[in-house]
């Protein structure tokens, strides 16, 4: 949606960018305040100029009636019963904007982690590489939870508020699925060490303990947000996409863990939570989709996460059961692969003007599924080699699937810290990717 703004809008609007480069700005109309998200202008120094018109995207509330339609655009003028004056909002400081939506982004960074373990264990890639991955990976994690952290206690509302957005609830869960990530790469330090020594070292009781901790954080969020679904009444149509995945597939995730660790009676919990609920909501989430509700731009590559469930099932019961390659196995580790093809040539037929947009956060949600796709892939691979002797096709797919998760990884990393560079990372979310605000 759009307003097209006139030219004493727009010098009224260069006055105030002069002072307050970025804000959300809001439209009072009448002498009566709208509330807050009613009505909200996104704007930046480079939208400004000398132009008699400008169009600058709004969010906009159904009840708001003093909008003229004309043709898809609409146009917000100066008639005599509507005086319009745009104010910013009350200053915020970039602590407040460290937001929960970049956890997703952290899962797809260090996941590439564990694609790399699969390369060491099948091709004997030097274990160095993967170390050094997990620990620049894990240091930068370590640094954005702090500061994210240090918001909860200074903005616990803001916290809050983002808990209650329909969408932003479910990255809560990434920050445990981040936790395990680090947790499975300082399990492989740890084994390696038992299997030369048969002592148990440091490592194995640091692995432990993130273990536990990201289990137990785990399931105080996912409580939580399951009991926000049940309470939630209407649902929004938006509240249901594929982000409503993440919290089955932390289920998943923690019993990879549990497995890895040798918590196996555990791991079986976990596991069987989170395959109920995976199919539960994938089947929810599916039919919401093919039923009219299209998913919001910035919500298009979220369509991946539908294939991740499927490989961490898979992934998951393999570290359970010791590695069995049986009808099980294969059901949820072909669904995934399946799923991810399918999100790929969505993504490349259907969303060929989404991807020429502004780089938005949203991007970092296509990484993940693809490295869950690519261990999946690589396990696949080995039990066809240990069953039939050759693996010939399912090796280069599997290294296709890594070098796609690769790519990503690193556009979406250069395309953040150059969006860093330039002081929209720690902005709104209006602001940062102004076209498709989650």
């Amino acid at each position: 949606m759009y307003f097209t703004l006139d030219s004493e809008l727009v010098n009224l609007l260069d006055t105030y960018l002069r002072e307050c480069p970025y804000v959300v700005w809001s439209i009072h109309m009448d002498d009566r305040v709208l509330r807050e998200g009613d009505v909200s202008v996104a704007v930046t120094p480079e939208l400004c100029g000398t132009l008699e018109e400008m169009e600058v995207e709004v969010v906009l509330d159904r009840d708001c009636t003093q909008i003229e339609h004309t043709g898809n655009e609409r146009r917000l003028g100066k008639t005599p019963d509507t005086s319009v004056d745009i104010v910013p909002h009350a200053s915020t400081t970039w602590l407040e904007h460290v937001s929960i939506a970049f956890f997703p982004g952290f899962m797809g960074l260090l996941s590439p982690t564990l694609v790399l373990r699969r390369i060491q264990r099948d091709y004997a890639l030097p274990s160095i590489v993967a170390s050094l991955y997990l620990a620049l990976g894990t240091a930068v994690f370590t640094g954005f939870l702090v500061m994210f952290i240090a918001r909860v206690i200074k903005y616990p509302s803001s916290v809050v508020e983002e808990f209650k957005h329909p969408v932003k609830r479910n990255f809560f869960p990434a920050i445990g699925i981040c936790l395990a990530i680090i947790c499975l790469g300082v399990a492989d330090l740890w084994k390696g060490v038992y299997t030369s020594t048969g002592v148990h070292n440091t490592w194995y009781y640091t692995g432990l303990a993130l273990c536990y901790i990201a289990s137990g954080s785990h399931i105080g969020v996912s409580f939580t947000i399951f009991i926000e679904w049940l309470s939630e009444r209407p649902v929004p149509k938006d509240s249901i996409n594929p982000t409503n995945l993440i919290p089955p597939v932390a289920n998943l995730f923690m019993a990879i863990c549990m497995g890895t660790c040798d918590r196996t009676e555990l791991g079986w919990l976990f596991w069987g939570a989170g395959v109920i609920l995976y199919i539960g909501v994938f089947s929810m989430c599916l039919m919401s989709m093919v039923s009219g509700h299209s998913l919001a731009p910035a919500l298009t590559p979220s369509i991946f996460i539908l294939a991740a469930p499927g490989g961490l099932a898979f992934i998951s019961y393999s570290a359970l059961t010791g590695g069995e390659w049986d009808v099980v196995s294969r059901l949820f580790a072909y669904s995934c692969l399946y799923f991810w093809c399918l999100a790929m040539v969505f993504l490349v037929i259907r969303a060929i003007p989404w991807m020429r947009t502004e780089f938005q956060l949203s991007w970092w949600a296509i990484t993940f599924p693809s490295a869950a796709t690519a261990v999946t892939s690589f396990d696949v691979a080995y039990y066809i080699k240990r069953e039939y002797g050759t693996n010939t096709i399912s090796r280069w797919v599997s290294f296709t699937i890594a070098a796609a998760d690769f790519t990503v990884v690193g556009v979406c990393l250069v395309a953040t810290i150059f969006q860093g560079l330039r002081c929209t990372l720690f902005c709104p979310d209006a602001v940062r990717s102004p076209k498709s605000a989650v």
